[in-house]
């Protein structure tokens, strides 16, 4: 638990819900997945903010574990730590879940209403097509959010075409294998993101008929990229128990 001692504060580029506020206890917890190389902070259960770190392209961090200060350009940081209280502080050796347990429904257009992502009719062979189309609360429109990063539906996973990671890059439906082309990062700003392209989610054309198919293309924070996904909240955690050990 953290008690901030700045006034009212959104992550920048995160969620607006997720707030610190002033002279109130807030609970934050940060977790982060060594597997996916998924990053996220929550306020209160709220996702903050997120972000993507792949070991292999940076040495792994070593020494012990700091709360309470940090640097800036490799030097202590100028106002000598954090300012503020903490309590009830506990480190877990796994990583939670970005998403609650049976995290499962539509996505949808977070700026325009009543409009989902489709597997295209229902198929399920591979190279099916992954579309925008009104939203009927039917089985192509059910998403289910995995913990290992991928985006099910109908028992299949959200594949990037040939691996492709340059823009326009079009999203179809193959059978789940685990590889980058596959991997997609629901994150605090509406995004969902495509590690292995760097690239996220979005609308060709950004067209918001029904039809419309997805592709990948440089994050811009537009409305063809902002989507609303299920249940992005952390999984049940411990509580941390406050009294000393006998």
């Amino acid at each position: 638990m953290v008690r901030k001692a700045s006034p009212e504060w959104t992550t920048p580029g995160g969620n607006s819900a997720a707030r610190v506020t002033k002279g109130e206890w807030t609970r934050l917890t940060a977790v982060y997945n060594a597997d996916t190389g998924q990053m996220h902070l929550y306020a209160n259960g709220t996702l903050a903010a997120s972000g993507h770190h792949r070991a292999s392209d940076s040495p792994a961090p070593v020494g012990p574990l700091v709360l309470g200060r940090y640097k800036v350009n490799g030097g202590p940081d100028a106002y000598g730590g954090f300012t503020g209280g903490v309590s009830n502080l506990a480190v877990y050796p796994y990583a939670a879940a970005p998403v609650a347990p049976g995290a499962t429904g539509p996505i949808t257009l977070t700026a325009f209403g009543g409009k989902c992502i489709d597997n295209d009719q229902g198929g399920t062979a591979d190279g099916n097509k992954i579309q925008l189309w009104n939203c009927n609360g039917t089985g192509p429109q059910t998403f289910e959010v995995r913990a290992d990063g991928s985006l099910r539906v109908q028992g299949k996973c959200l594949d990037a075409l040939n691996a492709g990671t340059t823009d326009g890059t079009l999203i179809q439906l193959v059978t789940c294998k685990g590889n980058p082309a596959q991997q997609f990062h629901p994150r605090a700003d509406g995004s969902i993101y495509n590690p292995a392209s760097g690239r996220c989610l979005d609308l060709n054309g950004a067209r918001t008929d029904a039809g419309t198919q997805l592709w990948l293309w440089s994050c811009n924070n537009s409305d063809a990229q902002r989507w609303t996904v299920p249940a992005m909240a952390t999984a049940p955690l411990p509580v941390p128990d406050p009294r000393p050990a006998a």
